[in-house]
């Protein structure tokens, strides 16, 4: 199969790469359409991109009557600007400049498959300041008509790759160049070692330090090929042939591939009736597949796989034939254990329209993705650059030991968190407060109550509001307790130790506790055989006094009111898990002076005994969120509900797009702002993950998938969670054999 036989829609671009309703549709995760200041219709701009850092490099070659020409962006903060638009000092019509391009820090490498008769040549630019200019022309030394020599290019540092697929009869080859100073020269032909006619070998190539990857997909009837090269000094030698285990004729394994050694990802986007996979490899020993992505709303005709990028443990597949040719593209991620990898959100452009074949081009350089849509405005073309939640730390404690079940309860307000370890020392119990400095965390301080003993349970629920922090220990002297402290400088003292007026030996009392400005609310969701009750304090300078206690206007016996809490302003959300036979409700209550009154009764308009709805509240102003762990086999579910006036409804109910029986979704829950935040600590055997979901108007969608970068099984993460601004703290209370972790996100 030569270039130009290569299925509709895919034989535009060649492809080269660096490094959840449904799904996770993540528009919201875009934060640039880069478009350039002289488009015109038919430039293709965006049939390739490449990034780098705060780089990224556009290709854009139809431009001129198919000169080309190629854009060099870069970011500030958040904001994307164009930096240069280069162009070959030799340029023609036909040339096709930017048909591929690569970028490695100040370095960038542009294809112009076309030039001298489709002999094809590529150009490489570096950068001094904020001035591109160009180093060298690269041709291959063997070179002919009709090679496309540089229908792909990668480069890695000092080092560039570039395809020519059609050489010898579409039997193909790749070439290595090496600079030195700034002299470019030819340091090998790549060949396969069972090449053969039509193999199209280098249609697709990628670079990594000394190893490099070239596709062949026309090899074996289509079934399609990868080889991995590597280099020893100047030696280049092919290390290993891959193929898809479950490979089949005309799937194109290899119309796509990429590296961030030791992974390789491997694009087939005609697998399946074009539905598509991508395929991962890792040199275990020898090279051997290690998983294979699919979409998990893929259908025919899609093209996933049809281009690919990978950043450490990140993937990104494109998929451009999606709804109507529209197009995404998904973000995956591998955790640790058993390299399972998962899909952590689905990209698509705000202005996504038919025909753009958004996805056709990926790239990825750490949390940030770069998608071409070069069909967008009548094949005008643009890409999007995108951010995506990064891990910013790991928080410990100073004294962790095994069984603390650090991370167990988590909160946090604007630069500080506090993390729960009720487990520490014989169930005694501690509380840590973590403070950010830039974008590093460190611990300030230990919490520990002025009378904590054995099996107190301190630390089991924790809240923070400014420089107030509230630690509940709801086994302290059988009948629980809460205690309050306050930061001064650098400096937590204990302030207060909080107890219900009422309170009598099983109580609970300090089970749950939630804190904003100077009321701080306490459930005791076992008070009179589990009905349970919630307290109000309220502090006038340094004295805290009870101000109001909270029933629910319905209460029975067994609803555990007060199993979970919170509280924005004077309005506060107690959880009942136990209510309506297990189905679960939530209560709002809203203060007026000192007096609280009931202002709604939440439950799901899906309810069945059981679900445990109310087992996790957040509120945000007008906002709430209610999980249900146990819904529909434990998969687990959460609700959105808003209030205008005093009337509150169910907005959305929010789940997992890849959610399975066991999950646990909405045994945590925090929202801030327009974004949720949902914890199902017993997803994929416990390893854990968390769910970010924003709202636009009345429709809230998937934003994201969070999992650690070091995640195993059974270290439960996203037992806990709690959101400020775009930071977000989730709890591993599994992790470090049960010491335990919290985990830092930065969310977009």
């Amino acid at each position: 199969m030569t270039l130009a036989q290569a299925p509709t829609g895919l034989r535009i671009a060649a492809r080269s790469a660096f490094g959840q309703p449904s799904s996770a549709q993540s528009a919201s995760l875009q934060k640039a359409k880069l478009t350039a200041p002289d488009a015109a219709v038919g430039d293709y701009f965006g049939d390739s991109v490449a990034v780098s850092g705060s780089t990224a490099v556009v290709g854009a070659e139809q431009k001129d009557s198919g000169k080309g020409a190629a854009y060099v962006f870069v970011r500030s903060g958040m904001i994307w600007s164009e930096q240069a638009e280069l162009k070959a000092a030799d340029g023609a019509a036909g040339d096709l400049f930017g048909y591929s391009v690569a970028v490695s820090g100040s370095t960038a490498v542009v294809g112009a498959v076309g030039r001298s008769a489709s002999t094809g040549a590529a150009y490489v630019f570096v950068r001094s300041g904020t001035t591109w200019s160009w180093q060298a022309t690269l041709t291959a030394s063997d070179g002919v008509s009709g090679d496309s020599f540089a229908n792909s290019v990668a480069v890695s540092g000092s080092i560039v790759v570039a395809g020519a697929s059609n050489k010898n009869s579409s039997t193909g080859a790749a070439y290595a160049f090496l600079r030195s100073g700034t002299t470019w020269s030819q340091q090998a032909e790549l060949t396969a070692s069972d090449g053969g006619v039509f193999d199209g070998f280098g249609y697709s190539v990628a670079v990594s330090g000394s190893t490099a990857v070239v596709g062949a997909y026309g090899r074996s009837s289509a079934a399609g090929a990868a080889y991995v090269f590597a280099r020893s000094g100047t030696t280049w030698s092919q290390q290993s042939e891959l193929t898809a285990s479950d490979g089949a004729s005309g799937d194109l394994f290899g119309y796509s591939v990429a590296i961030s050694y030791p992974i390789v990802l491997v694009g087939a986007c005609c697998k399946n009736s074009s539905t598509g996979a991508a395929y991962v490899f890792a040199p275990l020993g020898t090279w051997s597949e290690q998983a294979k992505l699919t979409a998990p709303d893929g259908v025919s005709g899609d093209h996933f796989g049809s281009s690919v990028a990978l950043s450490g443990t990140a993937a990104l597949v494109g998929a451009y034939g999606v709804s109507s040719s529209k197009g995404a593209a998904y973000v995956f991620a591998r955790a640790a254990n058993e390299g399972t990898w998962s899909l952590q959100a689905k990209l698509t452009a705000a202005d996504g329209a038919p025909n753009d074949n958004f996805g056709q081009s990926v790239a990825l350089s750490g949390t940030t993705p770069v998608v071409g849509a070069y069909g967008k405005s009548s094949n005008t073309g643009a890409a999007y650059a995108y951010t995506l939640p990064s891990q910013q730390a790991r928080l410990t404690a100073s004294d962790g030991v095994s069984g603390d079940v650090f991370g167990y309860s988590v909160a946090i307000s604007g630069s500080a968190a506090v993390v729960g370890a009720f487990a520490k020392s014989g169930n005694t119990g501690e509380a840590y407060v973590f403070v950010r400095s830039g974008t590093t965390w460190s611990q300030q301080a230990r919490l520990i109550a002025s009378d904590g003993a054995s099996n107190d349970n301190f630390g089991y629920s924790v809240a923070i509001s400014g420089s107030t922090a509230v630690v509940g220990a709801y086994q302290h002297a059988a009948k629980g307790a809460v205690y309050v402290f306050v930061r001064s400088g650098t400096i937590w003292t204990q302030q207060a130790e909080l107890t219900a007026a009422d309170g009598v030996s099983g109580d609970h009392f300090g089970y749950s506790v939630a804190v904003s400005g100077s009321t701080a609310l306490v459930g005791a969701p076992a008070k009179s055989l589990s009905r349970g009750v919630a307290y109000v304090f309220l502090s006038s300078g340094t004295t805290w006094s009870q101000q109001a206690k909270l029933t629910a206007a319905d209460r029975a016996q067994g609803d555990s009111f007060g199993n979970s809490m919170a509280i924005s302003g004077s309005t506060a959300v107690v959880g009942a898990s136990g209510a309506n036979g297990l189905a679960g409700a939530a209560y709002v209550f809203v203060g007026s002076g000192t007096t609280w009154s009931q202002q709604a009764k939440l439950t799901a308009s899906d309810s069945v005994p059981g679900d445990y709805f109310g087992y996790s509240v957040a509120i945000y102003g007008s906002s709430a969120v209610i999980g249900a762990y146990n819904k529909n086999s434990i998969t687990g579910a959460a609700y959105a509900f808003v209030r205008s006036g005093a009337t509150w409804s169910e907005q959305a109910k929010l789940t997992a797009s890849d959610g399975a029986s066991g999950d646990s979704f909405g045994w945590s829950v925090a929202i801030y702002g327009s974004r949720a935040v949902v914890g199902s600590l017993n997803s994929n055997f416990s390893t854990g993950a968390a769910y970010v979901f924003v709202h636009s108007g009345t429709t809230w969608t998937q934003q994201a998938k969070l999992t650690t970068l070091d995640g195993e099984y059974n270290d439960s993460f996203g037992a806990s969670v709690a959101l400020s601004g775009s930071t977000s703290v989730l709890g591993a209370p599994g992790t470090n054999s049960n010491g335990g972790a919290a985990y830092v996100f930065t969310l977009p």
